[in-house]
Formats: C-alpha cells, structure tokens, sequence
C-alpha cells in the first residue's frame, strides 16, 4: 500500500515536471507558434510540436489514440490574454485503467 503511494507520488511529480517544461517552451516560443499556425490548435510534446488542427476534441482524440499523451500541452495559437492551454488533470490520468 505504501509503496503504491510512492508510486503514485512519483509519477504525479515526473507528469508535473514535463508539463512545466513543456509549457514554459509554449510559452517561450508563442510568437513564433502564432506565426507559424494561426488560430490553430497545437499538441506540444517534449518542446516539439506533434499535430495542428482546427479542433481541440479532434486534437485531442488522435493524440489519445497513438498513445503517450500523458505530457501533452495542448494550445490555441493567438494573442489573447492569457494565453489559451489546456492538459488533462494528472489524477485522471494515472487513475485510468491501462487497457479500456
């Protein structure tokens, strides 16, 4: 049971750190993603861009099917303020089951 907690912990604080990075690079690099997709959704990964689409659930659906979408940032290439990124909550994540 305790090292199931610790596990847990583990994996939430990796999870968190990714994201940090991985938006903290978005952030960075906004002007450029707004240059390059405007008004386009982005799927960021380990501070690269992994798919562009006009739709957020669509976006996100593909991203879920080719697995590994833990980390995943994903933003709306614009200048508004603040900025639109959304992620999947952390506990939903690590509570799902590995095979549905």
């Amino acid at each position: 049971m305790v090292l199931e907690t610790v596990r847990k912990a583990r994996a939430t604080d990796d999870l968190r750190k990714l994201r940090k990075v991985t938006l903290d690079w978005v952030l960075n690099n906004r002007q450029e993603l707004i240059d390059n997709f405007p008004n386009k959704w982005v799927a960021v990964k380990d501070e690269s861009v992994q798919l562009v689409d006009d739709e957020i659930f669509r976006l996100h659906k593909i991203m879920e099917s080719r697995g590994g979408a833990e980390g995943v940032v994903y933003y709306l290439c614009n200048s508004f303020s603040p900025p639109a990124v959304f992620v999947r909550p952390v506990e939903v994540i690590l509570d799902e089951p590995a095979n549905i």
